[in-house]
């Protein structure tokens, strides 16, 4: 159903989008599907609730917490445009239509980033303790360097002709 909704829902747009043609393309019977979510919203935060839980755990894996807190920040940057660079379609679909959710279902996706900025500010605040980085305001830091990662999926079409390896370093 994930993988058909996101078709569907990048073709058309959320609005746009019906039960029947996600059903239809993710090989489902629209009363099967209705077994599984009770509306299109539900859809549409099981697509950005999964993203953001992939996201995260694709995050948690390897070793972000055990060195200096200056080479964690290159991982964990690495790790992310990794990311990115495998899932830029989903990122961009969460990203257009997270303002068709309603509030209820767009305040819970909000928690989950804000969950993984922890992981973030956890690397600037280790940091700073070391005396690796300057004190600073390492909430905000955390939202500045997961946008940054994140221009590299939402601005593709402008920056996409860049290597990989030149996004990391800029």
């Amino acid at each position: 159903m994930f993988e058909g909704a996101c078709k569907v829902i990048a073709k058309h747009g959320f609005g746009n989008a019906s039960m029947r043609e996600i059903a239809k393309t993710s090989g489902l019977s629209v009363p099967l599907m209705y077994k599984y979510i009770k509306d299109k919203d539900d859809i549409l935060h099981l697509i950005t609730t999964m993203c953001m839980q992939d996201i995260i755990d694709f995050f948690d894996t390897g070793e972000l917490f055990t060195g200096p807190a200056d080479q964690n920040l290159e991982k964990a940057v690495d790790r992310y445009i990794d990311y990115i660079g495998e899932n830029r379609r989903y990122i961009n679909l969460v990203y257009s239509e997270t303002r068709s959710m309603s509030a209820e279902n767009r305040a819970r996706v909000f928690d989950m980033e804000r969950e993984f900025m922890g992981r973030w500010k956890g690397i600037l605040d280790k940091g700073v303790e070391q005396k690796v980085f300057r004190p600073m305001n390492t909430e905000l830091m955390a939202n500045y360097l997961y946008f940054l990662c994140n221009v590299w999926s939402l601005r593709h079409w402008s920056i996409g002709k860049f290597p990989e390896s030149e996004i990391r370093t800029v």
